[in-house]
C-alpha cells in the first residue's frame, strides 16, 4: 500500500514540476536546445531543484530557525532566498553548460559564446531567484502559521483546564455549604423531634448519593438540577412541615437544558436560610423555569424580605462566578424584592457554548 505524501512533499514535487513546464515553454521558443538535451535539462533541474531546497529545509528544522522571534525569522527569511538562489543558479550553469554546450559552440565568435552565456545565466538567476523566494517564504509562512496554530490550540487547552480546574474549586466550595445548611436542618430536628431526625437524615444520604454521581459532572439537565431540588425541599420540609409550601413549574422542552449543578438548588437554600426560617408562619418557594424568546428563564420566588447577607453569601457569590466563567458575559443575574416576596432570577442562553 502506497503511503500517503505529506503536504510539504506534495508542494515540493508539484512545485518544481509546474516550474519546470514554465521553462520546458522556454526552451522550445527559442529552438536552442535538442530535444534529448532538453529533456536532460529538465529532469536534472527537476531532480536538483528538489535536492537543494530539501536540504535547506533539513537545515532550517534542524536548528529550528523558523521558530525564532519575528526580527530573526526575517533576517533568516532573506538569508535563505540568497543562498537559495545562488545554489540552484550555480547548479544549473553546469547543467546549462552541458545541454547547450552544442549551441553556443555553433557561434563564429568566442567573445559571443562567452556574452550569450552570460545573459542567458543572468536571466535564468533572475528567474531561480523568484523561484527561491517563492519556496522560502512559502516554507516560512507555513511554519509561522502552523506555529501560530499550535499555540493557540495550547492556549485553548489550557484556557479550558483553567475553567475545569476553577469549576471544580467553585464546586468544592459548594458541597461544603449545603452540607452545612442540611446538617443545620437536621441539627434542629434532633430536640424537637428525634424520630424526624432520623427520617431527615434518610433523605439527606439519598441526596448526597445523588450529589455524588453529579460531582464529576460539569452540567446537568435541567430535570436532574430539579429533582435534587425536589429532594431537598422534602427534608427541609420535615423541619418545617406546614410552615413550608412549594411549587415547581418547567416547560417539557427545556427538561434537557444543561447548566451547573446545584445552581436552582443554591437559591432555594437562600431562600429557606434567609426567608421562610425567619418567620413563625413560614411561606411558600415557588420555582418558574420557562423559554422565553432565545432565553431560559428561572425564577426562584419565596416569602420574605430581602437582605443584604442573601445577596452577598457564599452561595450567591459562588454561583455568580460559576455561571460567570461558563456563560462569560452571556446571563443575567438578579435578586429583588417586590411586594413581600423575594425573586431570584438568571437568564441563559438557550444555545450556548454548554449546547442544547
Amino acid at each position: 500500500m502506497i503511503k500517503k505524501l505529506s503536504p510539504y512533499w506534495m508542494c515540493q514535487l508539484f512545485g518544481w514540476f509546474f516550474a519546470c513546464l514554465y521553462w520546458i515553454q522556454g526552451m522550445w521558443d527559442c529552438n536552442c536546445i535538442s530535444f534529448r538535451n532538453g529533456s536532460i535539462n529538465i529532469l536534472l533541474t527537476f531532480i536538483t531543484g528538489i535536492l537543494a531546497t530539501h536540504s535547506y529545509a533539513l537545515i532550517i528544522n534542524k536548528y529550528k530557525l523558523h521558530q525564532k522571534d519575528f526580527p530573526k525569522v526575517i533576517y533568516y527569511i532573506l538569508l535563505f532566498v540568497i543562498l537559495v538562489s545562488i545554489s540552484l543558479w550555480f547548479v544549473n550553469i553546469f547543467i546549462n553548460y552541458f545541454t547547450y554546450k552544442e549551441h553556443y559552440y555553433l557561434r563564429e565568435s568566442k567573445f559571443d559564446n562567452i556574452y550569450q552565456f552570460s545573459i542567458n545565466s543572468l536571466d535564468m538567476f533572475i528567474a531561480l531567484s523568484r523561484m527561491g523566494t517563492i519556496w522560502v517564504l512559502a516554507y516560512f509562512l507555513y511554519h509561522l502559521g502552523r506555529r501560530s496554530n499550535i499555540a493557540e490550540k495550547e492556549k485553548a487547552e489550557l484556557d479550558q483546564l483553567l475553567t475545569q480546574s476553577s469549576l471544580n474549586h467553585l464546586k468544592e466550595q459548594v458541597n461544603p455549604h449545603f452540607m452545612f445548611n442540611s446538617l443545620n436542618s437536621v441539627k434542629a430536628l434532633i430536640t424537637e423531634d428525634p424520630e424526624k431526625a432520623r427520617t431527615a437524615i434518610v433523605v439527606l444520604a439519598d441526596i448526597l448519593r445523588n450529589s455524588l454521581n453529579s460531582s464529576s459532572k460539569t452540567t446537568i439537565s435541567l430535570k436532574e438540577e430539579l429533582d435534587h431540588c425536589k429532594d431537598y425541599l422534602e427534608m427541609e420540609k420535615i423541619r418545617f412541615e406546614e410552615r413550608l409550601r412549594y411549587k415547581i413549574h418547567i416547560e417539557d422542552a427545556i427538561l434537557g437544558f444543561p447548566l451547573p449543578p446545584l445552581s436552582i438548588q443554591t437559591l432555594v437554600e437562600n431562600a429557606i436560610k434567609h426567608g421562610l426560617n425567619d418567620t413563625l408562619k413560614g411561606g411558600e418557594i415557588i420555582i418558574d423555569c420557562r423559554q422565553q424568546n432565545d432565553l431560559i428563564v428561572i425564577q426562584v420566588v419565596n416569602d420574605g424580605m430581602l437582605k443584604t447577607i442573601s445577596t452577598d453569601g457564599i452561595g450567591i457569590k459562588n454561583l455568580k462566578k460559576r455561571f460567570d466563567i461558563l456563560y462569560q458575559e452571556q446571563f443575567d443575574f438578579t435578586i429583588l424584592e417586590k411586594e413581600g416576596k423575594v425573586i431570584a432570577t438568571f437568564k441563559l442562553p438557550k444555545e450556548s457554548i454548554l449546547g442544547f
